[in-house]
């Protein structure tokens, strides 16, 4: 049987979504368009319904890896395939995919797969890979802003555009890029730093910013980039490679530029007094836990989570950098929180694309990046199916306080897909055309690109077959699990009367060596050296046995006993046994004979239930499976196999 083989404890552990995956695997099913075929072409027919070469050759392709084809493998293949589209056919005839639940789990999966055919997952993976390139370099640079809201007018943004066009034709000429940024920058910070940010690396500004950076030569200013900042030009200074991240601890005596002189010389003065500590005692976690003002890490021996360049105050960041070797210990060093020491535990190198790609595939995906690729997938997507939008429509919509799109007819076209015209009246019943001219904008762009991705999923099957494959299999897979868990799965495991009958019948496939031990006991030594003649491989029960050595013996079953396995005696007999190594035994002056057979019985249906339950399953499915072919008489063209075997140049 095509799933006969699952053993209860696979049927059990594993999930109904993993197993349908296997059934759609094992099977290979593919419901092929035959309206347009005669049914005489087909390979075999179930109830005159045909089912053609083209959908065994696929499956069979799917399943079989060996370049050997024989005649052979496909006939036990095509046995096999009959049976699976015997059961889909009777799953479809009980109206099992008319199912509020296989709708639904139908849906999940087809949704499932459109996704992967939408998922954007080359441009997603070149993304990660140009971050990695570029984390291996570090760029200085310094940049000068005019600021631009993300939903400026366009008579603002030309005007921030051409501002920061000027700007840049200055710096060009010559004139100090520096003075510039201090000049017209409304980054509050070039007043201060000339609009220098120092070095950074990939995932640490923002994208179209990082291009900017990353792109530009160093020595020259990069054109007007926009981000959702505004308007920049970046001039690139300098270009190093990564030194990748260090971890250091430090100790910590707080000072800040707003506390007094006095409190400003005691720190200075504690944090000299710790440094001399450590060049005498050289103790640094002892040092650490007395002086150390920071809670975060004190307790840590002053451990910090390891860091790159740019994620640390400059001087912190420039002092740890600059220590060479693990152990190392810096001098003091001042930053706006106060006074550090800091000590060297590791540098840690930037790993190789494989170490790096999960963190970076993170990273890039709560990136403002993340949206590229779908980005490009949906402008892909446009082109391909003839995408139109009503601009002169759009642009009436959208103007503020025009109000004129309640002037537009339903009917008239908003976007065009396809071929086919959306009217403006789908539109309003999905968004509320009473907001503000930009939120209304926005909703008209999303609504244009869900008609893009809906068009798209219509479509699937058209452009790719293998999806229309694959969807079929899926269907026809979900009744084949639901058909086989009610008619073989559950009642081989419920029926216990049904598996206790197919066990009694089947006893000799479960045969095992079994251990069978008695321990017998008497007051009388010789009592039991009569057991002991009498007993031979092949004796009788015990009922028997006292009986013969009642009639031969002379002993009575009140003199000779048995001891039971839930009597004390009986572990301490064999526990007696295993240290003595003697046989029979005397115990507080009974004796004991242990007797051990090892005979060839039928395992307890306890200890071999699964088996027997996958083998109750074989059989139920193939009495299934027959009375299916009474129902549905099944006809193979001979003429169609010969050229199935002709197509895999099956041998004999």
């Amino acid at each position: 049987m095509i799933l006969g083989s699952l053993s209860v404890v696979n049927k059990i552990m594993l999930t109904r979504r993993i197993l349908l995956i296997s059934i759609v695997l094992i099977s290979g099913c593919t419901v092929f368009n035959s309206t347009q075929k005669e049914s005489s072409d087909s390979l075999f027919s179930i109830d005159g319904e045909p089912h053609y070469s083209d959908e065994f050759i696929y499956a069979f392709s799917k399943n079989n890896q060996t370049d050997n084809v024989t005649q052979d493998s496909i006939d036990n293949y095509l046995d096999l395939y009959v049976k699976f589209r015997l059961k889909v056919k009777a799953a479809k005839d009980l109206g099992y995919d008319t199912t509020a639940s296989f709708k639904k789990e139908f849906a999940q999966y087809k949704d499932q797969l459109q996704a992967s055919y939408l998922s954007p997952k080359k441009e997603q993976e070149a993304l990660i890979k140009q971050a990695y390139e570029r984390s291996l370099w570090e760029v200085k640079a310094s940049h000068i802003l005019i600021e631009l809201k993300p939903n400026a007018t366009p008579e603002d943004t030309l005007a921030a555009y051409n501002k920061i066009a000027s700007i840049r034709s200055k710096a060009i000429s010559g004139e100090s890029f520096e003075k510039l940024a201090r000049q017209f920058s409304e980054d509050p910070s070039a007043k201060q730093n000339g609009g220098e940010l120092g070095y950074f690396s990939a995932l640490q500004m923002v994208y179209p910013f990082e291009n900017a950076a990353f792109e530009t030569p160093v020595g020259q200013i990069s054109e007007p980039v926009r981000t959702r900042f505004g308007y920049h030009i970046v001039k690139v200074e300098d270009k190093r490679k990564n030194e990748g991240k260090i971890e250091v601890a430090h100790i910590m005596v707080r000072s800040t530029p707003k506390d007094s002189e006095d409190l400003k010389k005691a720190a200075k003065a504690k944090i000299e007094k710790i440094d001399s500590l450590l060049r005498s005692s050289d103790d640094w976690n002892k040092t650490c836990k007395a002086y150390s003002e920071d809670k975060n890490s004190v307790y840590n021996n002053g451990m910090l989570r390891p860091f790159s360049r740019g994620q640390i105050v400059p001087e912190f960041e420039t002092t740890a950098f600059n220590l060479k070797n693990p152990g190392d210990i810096s001098e003091p060093v001042q930053t706006q929180f106060g006074w550090h020491i800091i000590k060297l535990i590791k540098k840690i190198p930037v790993g190789s694309f494989a170490e790096e790609r999960d963190d970076l595939a993170r990273k890039v995906s709560r990136d403002s990046r993340s949206s590229l690729p779908e980005d490009e997938m949906l402008k892909k997507l446009k082109a391909e199916n003839h995408f139109e939008q009503n601009e002169m429509v759009i642009q009436n919509i959208t103007t503020p306080n025009a109000n004129t799109h309640l002037n537009f007819p339903d009917t008239t076209w908003l976007f065009s897909i396809g071929g086919q015209q959306v009217p403006i009246a789908v539109f309003k019943k999905r968004y509320n055309v009473k907001s503000t001219p930009e939120k209304i904008k926005q909703s008209i762009l999303s609504f244009g690109d869900s008609l893009v991705i809906a068009y798209e999923k219509e479509h699937l099957e058209e452009k790719y077959p293998e999806y229309k494959y694959l969807v079929n299999e899926y269907y026809d897979g979900i009744l084949l699990f639901s058909i086989m868990e009610d008619s073989v799965w559950n009642k081989a495991m419920t029926d216990s009367l049904g598996l206790k009958r197919f066990y009694d019948s089947h006893k000799s496939n479960y045969l095992a060596n079994m251990m069978d031990t008695t321990i017998f006991y008497s007051n009388q030594e010789s009592t039991i050296d009569a057991v002991i003649e009498r007993d031979s491989e092949n004796s009788a029960d015990w009922e028997t046995l006292k009986s013969n050595l009642l009639e031969e013996y002379n002993i009575s079953p009140l003199t000779l006993r048995v001891v039971s396995r839930d009597n004390a005696m009986w572990n301490r007999t064999i526990s007696t046994l295993t240290s003595r190594n003697i046989n029979p035994i005397e115990v507080y002056g009974n004796w004991y004979w242990v007797r051990i057979r090892e005979e060839l019985k039928p395992q307890p249906l306890n200890n071999v239930k699964g088996k027997v339950i996958t083998e109750y399953q074989n059989e139920l499915d193939d009495q299934w499976v027959m009375n299916l072919k009474a129902r549905y008489p099944v006809e193979v063209n001979k003429k169609k196999l010969k050229k199935v075997y002709e197509h895999f140049k099956a041998t004999k």
